[in-house]
């Protein structure tokens, strides 16, 4: 495998990680992109420099082809790779985007924004379609079904809902959490949904009927982030503490946990899976046909760790003003 380097994680936090399998020249070929708080995104070959503002959260075509960024400055960027030429800019939101989601055929675009609303976008045309208004509080989370039908939202106000995209209509609203909703999930045939919340549970929704069909437990911190895998037997999910687990989703079971760090996130084929620890390790994890997932861990390249290192000591040294403070005699 090849040696990723990933750098050591800003203070702020690592709000999003992006995951996408591809083929080139029919060789398997693995893309990273990370969403930083401290004004930078990074991806293996991309000058953070080129980005003007807090990213906190990024999507990709399955196809590999084009990288979409929200962020701070209320917009969303298009870029194009492996060269990641900037392409334009979606406006409208009137806050901080937080989350994205693509249909599988990279039409349609769905964000999420801090100004409580859903926007739909055509990508054709670079136009947004509508605008999906109900949360009382920012929308942290959005997910999409393959077809682009439906979209699923999850909120600050402890609320998901599922949104008919053709109609523009909310459909379901889906409330059974006690805190913040940090990410949703939602599967290819839009008939199973599920949630990630603040109060630690991760809960699993029947999309014909709004209930819900079981409540994983065992997370002791947050949970920040869940995904499916593509055949809906299998949960991966991430907590704040670092711990991630995988669920069966028929028994509502914790097959395994392992200290892999979180967010947690699973290529657009479910087969690979994706993690990203405070120690500032990537995990890649690969689903066995035994359903193990084995990891493989890429450290910090040896420069980035000796920047990591020259920091902290920059963090430890006393300022100039303060050492005069301190040397300075009453008098």
């Amino acid at each position: 495998m090849t040696d990723w380097n990933t750098g050591t994680p800003p203070e702020g936090g690592i709000y999003d990680v992006t995951l996408i399998l591809f083929r080139v020249a029919g060789k398997p070929f693995r893309f990273v992109a990370l969403g930083h708080w401290d004004k930078q995104r990074r991806r293996w070959e991309i000058d953070p420099e080129m980005f003007s503002d807090g990213v906190l959260a990024l999507a990709c075509s399955c196809d590999g082809r084009f990288l979409f960024s929200g962020g701070m400055d209320n917009e969303i960027r298009l870029w194009h790779l492996p060269d990641c030429t900037l392409l334009g800019a979606l406006s409208g939101h009137t806050a901080p985007v937080r989350s994205l989601a693509l249909n599988q055929e990279g039409t349609l675009l769905v964000s999420g924004g801090q100004d409580n609303t859903v926007r739909v976008w055509n990508l054709t045309t670079r136009a947004c379609l509508n605008v999906l208004e109900g949360h009382t509080a920012g929308v942290s989370a959005v997910a999409m079904d393959a077809a682009g039908r439906y979209a699923l939202s999850g909120s600050r106000d402890a609320t998901a809902r599922i949104w008919r995209l053709g109609e523009a209509q909310c459909v379901r609203i889906l409330a059974g959490h006690a805190n913040r909703i940090h990410a949703v999930c939602l599967s290819e045939d839009a008939r199973l949904a599920i949630t990630a919340s603040s109060d630690r549970q991760v809960i699993l929704w029947d999309i014909d009927t709004g209930e819900p069909l079981r409540t994983l437990e065992g997370h002791v911190t947050e949970a920040y982030s869940a995904c499916l895998t593509r055949d809906k037997a299998f949960v991966f999910t991430g907590s704040r503490q670092g711990t991630l687990k995988l669920w069966n989703t028929d028994t509502g079971q914790c097959l395994h946990t392992f200290d892999g760090g979180a967010p947690a996130h699973l290529d657009h084929t479910g087969t690979y899976a994706l993690s990203l620890g405070k120690d500032g390790l990537l995990r890649f994890w690969r689903v066995s046909c035994g359903r193990r997932f084995l990891p493989a861990t890429f450290a910090p390249s040896a420069s980035a760790r000796a920047l990591a290192s020259a920091r902290a000591r920059r963090r430890r040294r006393p300022s100039a003003s303060a050492s005069r403070r301190s040397t300075r005699t009453p008098g």
